[in-house]
């Protein structure tokens, strides 16, 4: 099991196309990070600042006061509100690209996000199909003519993943709304049903990636078969997930403001995905066909 999971961080290189397959993963990987990038540094731009934003309602007072045909008294000059600095006026005048910007920005991200979902599935497919006979395979799928399939493949994935956690997230919020004080008593289910889809979420993962069908996110059955076939496998895989998760997110805060992060992080994120990929993948420690016969 060892070797199985180290060669998860080395088999994307045995592929005799590597360089090309994970260089456009890590370009379709981009839009997502800088994204993540121009959301977490959103706030320096400082336009939804409420002191700067208050002065704006001068410029209605300018407005009023440019069409009145009287001129006004001492009084009325001194408790005019001051004049708005041109700055703010800018600042408001760019907001609304700023956001349109951000929301096409985050459709380009969703989209991109889709398709490497699927790219990624499919690389798994591979990896649970693949006969370890000792001959050269190539695991990582090719990126010609199959965008179309990679984005289905991405919702149906979203799709899935979304129903088994919204299920008894769904039944839980019925009980509370229904009858608050049951929710000592007959919310204890849902919570179970909740913290058992986190721990199978990997076997219900795999199990998805051999037949691409969101009703394998509630195999609930198959699930069970796959993490008893070998237990001490699946917990050390679950380990590594969580590694890899707790390094990630150590390598997000160490690049995130810095100039490098939106190359870097594309590069450490795509790698670990094909690495997910694979660990995925070897859930399964017999051909899945036999496993469910």
């Amino acid at each position: 099991m060892t070797k199985s999971i180290s060669k998860a961080f080395t088999y994307m290189f045995k592929d005799s196309d590597w360089k090309y397959k994970i260089f456009i993963a890590t370009m379709i990987t981009i839009p997502n990070t800088l994204s993540i990038y121009a959301g977490q540094n959103f706030k320096n731009m400082q336009l939804f600042d409420i002191s700067k934003l208050s002065k704006l309602a001068n410029l209605a007072n300018l407005s009023s006061l440019s069409g009145a045909s009287n001129l006004a008294n001492v009084d009325d000059y001194s408790n005019m509100a001051a004049a708005p600095n041109p700055a703010y006026v800018s600042n408001m005048a760019n907001l609304s690209h700023i956001l349109i910007l951000s929301m096409v920005l985050a459709l380009i991200a969703s989209a991109a996000t889709v398709i490497l979902i699927g790219y990624f599935c499919k690389c798994t497919q591979n990896v649970i199909n693949c006969k370890d006979d000792g001959k050269p395979i190539d695991l990582l799928p090719s990126w010609e003519k199959d965008f179309g399939l990679y984005t289905k493949l991405g919702i149906q994935f979203s799709y899935g993943s979304m129903l088994s956690f919204a299920l008894p997230v769904i039944l839980l919020i019925s009980i509370f709304m229904s009858n608050p004080h049951n929710i000592t008593t007959l919310g204890i289910p849902c919570f179970i049903w909740i913290l058992f889809i986190c721990f199978a979420y990997a076997a219900l993962w795999a199990i998805f990636c051999t037949d691409f069908k969101p009703s394998s996110f509630l195999a609930y059955r198959r699930a069970m078969k796959v993490i008893m076939h070998n237990l001490p496998n699946y917990l050390a895989i679950l380990g590594t997930f969580i590694g890899l998760g707790a390094l990630i997110s150590w390598l997000f805060v160490l690049f995130l403001h810095t100039p490098t992060f939106v190359v870097a992080f594309s590069i450490i994120q795509t790698y670990f995905s094909f690495v997910f990929a694979y660990l995925l993948g070897i859930v399964f420690q017999v051909h899945p066909v036999k496993l469910f016969r």
